[in-house]
């Protein structure tokens, strides 16, 4: 648990330095990330590259908190992790925050360190000023689906 522990305080303080690469360090190499939109990548590269662009753009005014909700284990070498996000940022000049619900799957490897295969973000619908903040992220989202 305490390793779990340490994986989702790491996503939490990557984000809230505007760290990318110490973001996507806990990923896997071929990990899968969808976020709330219902876009996202596959890959640690590609993680990395998303958050650097969401840093500079949407969420560099921003900040995260990250608690775990329920930690379920799949098996002796895996889990998944429930969680529940609160991220506050600043969109057209006011301040906006949503409430998410991401989930997230890890493994353990042969030498025992934990790393996430699986993350994927729900925007809890009404939370806050979700609907403001919701549509700032449609709109400035670097990775927003097109169509």
């Amino acid at each position: 648990m305490e390793q779990i522990e340490a994986l989702v305080r790491t996503l939490e303080d990557a984000w809230n330095g505007r760290d990318a690469a110490a973001f996507a360090a806990p990923f896997a190499g071929d990990a899968e990330f969808i976020h709330i939109l219902g876009g996202g990548g596959t890959g640690r590269a590609a993680i990395e590259a998303g958050h650097a662009a969401l840093f500079r753009t949407l969420y560099a005014r921003s900040e995260v908190a990250y608690t775990i909700v329920r930690v379920m284990r799949l098996a002796d070498q895996a889990a998944a992790v429930l969680l529940h996000q609160r991220l506050q940022f600043e969109a057209g000049g006011e301040w906006q925050e949503i409430e998410c619900r991401p989930t997230l799957v890890a493994t353990r490897g042969p030498a025992g360190a934990w790393s996430i295969r699986l993350f994927q973000n729900t925007h809890v619908a009404g939370s806050g000023t979700a609907a403001a903040a919701a549509a700032a992220i449609a709109a400035e989202h670097p990775h927003r689906p097109t169509g």
